[in-house]
């Protein structure tokens, strides 16, 4: 099996305004585009899980045990040793207000500098506005967040009431 990832992010703002009578713009564009291909080396991906879910009004985290818990699309079990990727995005909410995303509570997912997360620990993927305006998280480290027994957790929690319904996917490293 071959596993490959692209990811791409085009903003273009515009920021107009007046000053001393004239209309002036500032427009900075930005775009991002990066392809990992197959491999187990740095900048390469080799391992990809991912589920559209709905996490219920329950404010019980689900847990993801990223060292050989988890079961992808064909049947086969998925073990990261290094986690390179994560895509999160909240399609729709019935009340609720998105998701964190972070360290598990119980064999964590490395946190620090050189982590997905920084120190902070979580991240906040905010509720979609509509379906064209989804809430969305990308967190990328080209190097790869090391996953091993004990260090290996991450734990999504919807935020508020009601229910969100979103599309998870981690992309990582096998060796």
């Amino acid at each position: 099996m071959s596993t490959q990832a692209t990811i791409t992010a085009d903003v273009h703002s515009l920021d107009q305004g007046s000053a001393a009578g004239a209309i002036q713009q500032s427009v900075i564009p930005s775009s991002v585009a990066f392809r990992m291909p197959n491999g187990t080396s740095e900048g390469q991906i080799d391992l990809v899980w991912q589920r559209q879910l709905t996490f219920p009004d329950s404010g019980t985290p689900i847990n993801y045990d990223l060292d050989g818990a988890m079961v992808n699309a064909f049947g086969e079990l998925v073990t990261f040793v290094e986690l390179t990727t994560i895509y999160l995005v909240v399609i729709s909410t019935t009340g609720g207000d998105g998701l964190s995303i972070g360290p598990g509570a119980t064999d964590p997912i490395v946190t620090g500098a050189t982590s997905l997360f920084g120190s902070s620990g979580s991240v906040v993927v905010p509720k979609a506005r509509s379906a064209s305006e989804p809430g969305i998280a990308l967190l990328h480290s080209p190097q790869g967040v090391p996953i091993s027994s004990g260090a290996s957790q991450l734990d999504v929690t919807r935020l508020g009431s009601g229910t969100v319904t979103a599309i998870i996917k981690f992309i990582g490293r096998s060796a």
